[in-house]
């Protein structure tokens, strides 16, 4: 069994944005040479997640403005009272908690 291990590193301009990486994991996949498998995407910051949807302009809309409105960033979060790095992100971090419940 063969194994391949690739890291793709993406960079944000929004405090929400949709990034298509479709073309980009097929592209190291085929890099790889093997025929058949499996892909495991993984996002190891802790308000950066992966997530499988349509790539349609209005309903990538919609999302980030559903998320805005479900998660307010001025909501007066505890986490935000000492925050770390100096950067008040328990919006980011319950928007992710959002993203997991409705992937399951």
């Amino acid at each position: 069994m063969k194994f391949s291990h690739e890291r793709l590193t993406l960079k944000t301009t929004e405090a929400i944005q949709i990034i298509d990486i479709t073309g980009r994991v097929s592209d190291v996949s085929a890099a790889t040479g093997l025929q058949n498998g499996l892909v495991t995407l993984i996002s190891p910051h802790t308000t950066a997640y992966v997530n499988l949807n349509e790539r349609e302009e209005m309903l990538q809309s919609d999302m980030v403005a559903f998320l805005h409105r479900l998660v307010p960033r001025d909501a007066g979060y505890r986490h935000n009272l000492n925050p770390v790095d100096d950067r008040e992100n328990a919006h980011a971090h319950l928007m992710g908690m959002v993203s997991e419940a409705f992937m399951k």
